[in-house]
């Protein structure tokens, strides 16, 4: 009768109410693990480069310091040579060693604005990565329950338009619509 079909009704309605939480909490999860992937993806390339970028500094100034030795013992031999005498070397090779240090100030420079760019890099990845999980709302346990009233709601309401009477609870007067 209607109270065979209004149970069945919100058996259906119930078994779908469950498997879309469920269906939600494996798309969460899912969502989760893309995010928390494409971030350690992006943070392992940002370390690559910085990596890459220390390896880069230090060829420079193992550059610079064989340039400085190389510039020095070209001046001391042409100084030699043209029988220059000591401050006339001195000033040549301060004025050498002026070069390579700008240069080599520039080159610093170059290096901490891309090291500075690596860690903008990373904290970009780490919100990408917030924003990313937030995106999706976590399923929780409290609009699954209000789903079920929902469905037992319409199921008792069904049974009434059916023409059935719910017997009546004694104890607080209420319909019991069979619903622990």
């Amino acid at each position: 009768g209607p109270m065979a079909f209004a149970g069945a009704n919100m058996a259906i309605s119930a078994a779908s109410t469950i498997a879309g939480f469920v269906g939600q909490q494996q798309a969460y999860s899912a969502n989760r693990k893309a995010a928390n992937l494409n971030f350690a993806n992006k943070t392992d390339a940002l370390n690559a480069q910085n990596t890459q970028l220390s390896e880069l500094e230090s060829e420079d100034h193992l550059s610079n310091a064989i340039k400085s030795a190389q510039t020095y013992g070209r001046i001391a031999s042409t100084g030699a040579q043209l029988g220059l005498g000591g401050s006339s070397l001195t000033t040549m090779m301060g004025a050498a060693q002026g070069n390579v240090a700008r240069g080599q100030a520039i080159e610093d420079l170059n290096v901490a604005n891309r090291r500075q760019n690596i860690v903008a890099s990373q904290t970009g990845a780490e919100l990408e990565r917030q924003s990313q999980i937030n995106s999706m709302p976590k399923p929780n346990l409290l609009t699954l329950g209000l789903g079920l009233g929902k469905d037992a709601m319409s199921s008792a309401g069904l049974y009434g338009q059916l023409g059935g009477k719910f017997p009546m609870n004694p104890t607080s007067g209420t319909p019991d619509l069979g619903i622990t």
